[in-house]
């Protein structure tokens, strides 16, 4: 109904846990428990489809703030234990994002679905996911109802072309970065490229991940139609398909990393000191 890929903002970024100290889990927990506090006061049910995506956006926007968040403390009726959480305008506006997408979502499971008892849970919870704040509601879901209806037209054309979906997709996704946050124009500019770049290669490789997935269900994979004559020649089998596009996928999502890593590099100068001229800068290193 508004793009089959509208799930995949669900489940792609998460912790490195291995890497973090403990000091480190335990703040990140804060911010998780925050976004989860926050989800509760407005849809209960909405907890329960909580995913690390919407932690990190969390995260990103406190840091690029400068906002130092309000630690709680409360009983967690999930853990059956205490627990303490941050609570901030930035975590706020993160689960109002989540929240906005799970509906979409959860629409489409509705729609889509062969499973009677997914179909009816889905609508049941979509109609309980309750956006009551208008002013984002007005400011955002114009516009991702937008991108949602580019990409859903695309799909049921079953448009040949990757990176014409996938740009769509990155549109999408860059809304929530760029406007969310009280930004100045500069990190306004990095904010939508990062999440334009983010989501063109979650996008791509969700794809790949779901090629054999969709092969089975004749599901619309813009992989599969760009690379027609590979998949004809390969017999449908997914195994050896991948085999013979994986090069070339590669390159593709090593592209849109660089330019991920890009914008993450510009985001720490954001945080320190600007030099004079910066958007200037900013300007000829995405140029180049």
């Amino acid at each position: 109904m508004y793009g089959r890929r509208l799930y995949l903002i669900f489940g792609y970024v998460q912790p490195l846990r291995t890497e973090l100290k403990i000091r480190e889990w335990n703040e990140f927990r804060k911010f998780y428990c925050g976004v989860c506090t926050a989800l509760k006061e407005k849809s209960f049910l909405s907890q329960f489809f909580l995913t690390y995506d919407s932690v990190f956006f969390s995260l990103l926007l406190t840091t690029l703030n400068g906002t130092v968040p309000v630690q709680k403390k409360r009983f967690c009726f999930l853990t059956m234990k205490s627990v303490r959480y941050y609570e901030s305008d930035e975590i706020t506006l993160s689960s109002l994002a989540f929240l906005l997408l799970l509906k979409y979502k959860l629409i489409d499971d509705y729609t889509d679905s062969k499973d009677i008892l997914r179909k009816i849970f889905s609508g049941i919870t979509a109609k309980v996911v309750n956006i009551k704040d208008k002013e984002f509601t007005q400011k955002f879901e114009e516009k991702v109802l937008k991108y949602l209806k580019m990409l859903s037209k695309k799909e049921q054309e079953k448009c040949s072309s990757t990176d014409e979906t996938a740009n769509i997709f990155g549109e999408l996704v860059a809304i929530f970065f760029e406007s969310v946050g009280n930004f100045d124009s500069d990190t306004s500019f990095v904010m939508k490229y990062l999440g334009e770049y983010l989501g063109k290669w979650i996008y791509v490789l969700d794809a790949y991940d779901d090629l054999e997935k969709d092969a089975k269900k004749v599901n619309y994979n813009p992989i599969i139609e760009e690379f027609k004559k590979e998949w004809e020649d390969s017999n449908k089998d997914t195994v050896i398909f991948k085999n013979r596009i994986k090069t070339s996928i590669e390159e593709r999502l090593k592209d849109y990393i660089e330019e991920i890593t890009k914008a993450y590099d510009l985001l720490i100068e954001i945080l320190g000191s600007k030099p004079p001229h910066f958007n200037a800068r900013i300007q000829s290193r995405f140029v180049n």
